[in-house]
């Protein structure tokens, strides 16, 4: 023919995240092609060594949910005491009261007596 129609085959649908993933890709790329689909596995296949046999199954709604509460917690128990300042902050400026330089944090322990003079 003088006008053949190229063959053209979009590369974006190949899915390389496990060896099964690589199958199904070839399978459908290819539509019963069987050779060049297991001339292509290989020649993915001869780089990649460590490529899992299946997709590893994504974690459940409440996995991530309990994840996610428990990295904010943990955020929030090492960012305490700056909560904690930000809360009284806002507290004195809402009612009005001048913000003092001087933490009433811990009182001063053991303050050795004045020299009689």
């Amino acid at each position: 023919m003088l006008f053949a129609k190229k063959e053209y085959h979009n590369m974006d649908t190949i899915r390389t995240t496990s060896k099964d993933a690589l199958k199904r890709s070839l399978m459908q790329m290819y539509q019963g092609d069987v050779a060049t689909m297991e001339r292509m596995y290989d020649f993915y296949m001869k780089d990649m060594e460590k490529v899992p046999d299946f997709d590893p199954v994504p974690p459940s709604m409440l996995q991530q949910a309990k994840t996610t509460i428990g990295e904010l917690f943990g955020w929030a128990d090492a960012n305490q005491d700056k909560l904690v300042g930000a809360y009284n902050l806002f507290r004195t400026i809402r009612s009005g009261e001048p913000i003092s330089a001087v933490s009433a944090a811990a009182p001063v322990a053991d303050v050795p007596p004045l020299p009689k003079l």
